[in-house]
């Protein structure tokens, strides 16, 4: 092999290396981006919501007809939309829906509190009222994915048709 050659085999090779790591940080970076969540949750205070849910549960601050509660600004921040949603089941248990997340059309998360103690495993899904896309302040009763509980009276939950 001569002097050209072997420069040219050595050109060649770190080319093909220089293209190589550029592919591979190409996809590292797409990796990282895609594992990330898509979904920019706003932050939820456990506790804070829990003065939201002792002013419900006494009846401090009541629902509307539709089962939403518009809060008062001193506490509106608990909820992404300013407001929770109530729902009284058929047993009695009061569900208070906290939305902390919203996309297109019916796509929500959030976190639920249920006023008995859950007992058993978590319900892989519940029905509950949420806001209402087609009536702003109103609500409407929608199946969500239950996809994790906090603790006995804590849930988060999400709708996402996507």
């Amino acid at each position: 092999m001569n002097k050209s050659s072997r420069q040219r085999l050595v050109s060649g090779t770190l080319v093909g290396g220089s293209l190589l790591a550029v592919a591979l940080a190409s996809c590292l970076f797409l990796w990282w981006l895609l594992g990330k969540p898509l979904r920019g949750e706003k932050p939820f205070d456990q506790q804070a919501a829990g003065s939201v849910v002792n002013l419900v549960l006494s009846s401090s601050l009541t629902p509307k007809s539709s089962g939403a509660i518009t809060l008062p600004p001193a506490l509106a921040s608990n909820s992404l939309d300013g407001r929770v949603y109530v729902t009284v089941d058929s047993t009695g248990t009061t569900w208070i829906l906290f939305p902390t997340w919203r996309g297109k059309g019916d796509n929500l998360a959030g976190y639920l509190y249920r006023s008995s103690q859950a007992t058993g495993p978590r319900p892989a899904t519940v029905t509950i009222n949420g806001p209402d896309i087609a009536s702003p302040g109103g609500t409407r009763s929608l199946e969500y994915t239950v996809d994790k509980q906090i603790d006995a009276n804590w849930y988060h939950i999400y709708n996402d048709m996507d």
